[in-house]
């Protein structure tokens, strides 16, 4: 079986190698022909209208070009403890605390040594906000999971709850105030080439997937569970079936002692029928309303 390493240096390459030169190139031929039809707008009076309607196409092809998609990996982070969080009044300065998780060969992870338990909060794949641009330029040191609106309605829901008492798998009533927060995405790379996620998620993230983002996600995942954490598969539907939050919770089950699993809506997701199925809109003061309340199912 190939290891993590090698795993990581194939899906690297794909996107390195393959996927970002070819945008540029489409975005240079593009920007080419844009030129080109201006030049000849200006030489030929006669065919303004023909030119204009070339350039309106030209421009609706522009917008669906990424042209800042980043190929680096977004890491998995410790936010802190989740009744801390809701008590933040700005998210930004939630992503200030954030600490990255480091992954150490035959070391455990160090959310393992912690005394607290997790809350592991799993999302399909980062988009936009997740990779900050300064000048035009990705900041590399700035890439971490949920900076937009995904950090700002899980801030938003924690700051209403008092009572974070749920009752666990096994019967026991536990309050989970102090358990960590931790955000992963099931794949840690930029699946939208940072545009409209209808267009290139859902692809991407399957291809990236099938060719062994699912076993780096099952072996990042294994090093942070311990028995008693709390398990929140947040990963959106995507456009086709299976669901892309189907086959990350086929991946979550397959690891052995898994309980206390719950899927729910997509942090970032607004209910156009319904408002009250959305972490935006979540008033209760209970941890275990919001595990009801929010509940999506894969199936």
């Amino acid at each position: 079986m190939p290891t993590s390493e090698n795993l990581q240096t194939i899906i690297d390459n794909c996107l390195t190698t393959q996927i970002k030169p070819l945008l540029g190139k489409l975005s240079q031929q593009l920007q080419q022909l844009q030129t080109e039809v201006e030049q000849n707008q200006n030489s030929n009076t006669t065919n303004t209208n023909g030119c204009e309607l070339v350039k309106s196409v030209l421009d609706r092809i522009s917008n669906i070009i990424p042209k800042n998609f980043c190929p680096k990996i977004c890491p998995d982070v410790c936010v802190g403890e989740m009744e801390e969080i809701g008590k933040i009044d700005e998210w930004a300065d939630v992503v200030k605390k954030y600490k990255t998780i480091v992954y150490k060969k035959r070391k455990p992870n160090p959310s393992k040594k912690s005394k607290n338990h997790n809350c592991i909060l799993i999302l399909e794949s980062p988009h936009q906000d997740e990779y900050p641009l300064e000048k035009g330029h990705v900041k590399n040191d700035s890439i971490s999971p949920a900076r937009g609106a995904t950090g700002e309605n899980i801030k938003a829901a924690f700051s209403h709850i008092t009572d974070w008492n749920i009752t666990l798998s096994n019967g026991t009533n536990s309050d989970i105030s102090s358990y960590n927060l931790i955000l992963m995405n099931a794949v840690p790379y930029q699946c939208s080439l940072g545009v409209d996620t209808k267009l290139f998620r859902d692809i991407v993230f399957r291809k990236l997937w099938d060719m062994g983002a699912k076993e780096l996600f099952v072996e990042r995942f294994k090093k942070i569970y311990k028995n008693g954490d709390l398990v929140l598969n947040c990963c959106t539907d995507g456009n086709s079936k299976p669901t892309l939050k189907k086959l990350v919770h086929d991946a979550i089950l397959q690891v052995n002692g898994v309980n206390n699993y719950y899927e729910l809506y997509h942090p970032a997701f607004r209910n156009r029928t319904d408002s009250s199925k959305s972490w935006a809109a979540f008033s209760d003061t209970s941890f275990t309303e919001l595990l009801t309340d929010l509940l999506h199912s894969c199936e």
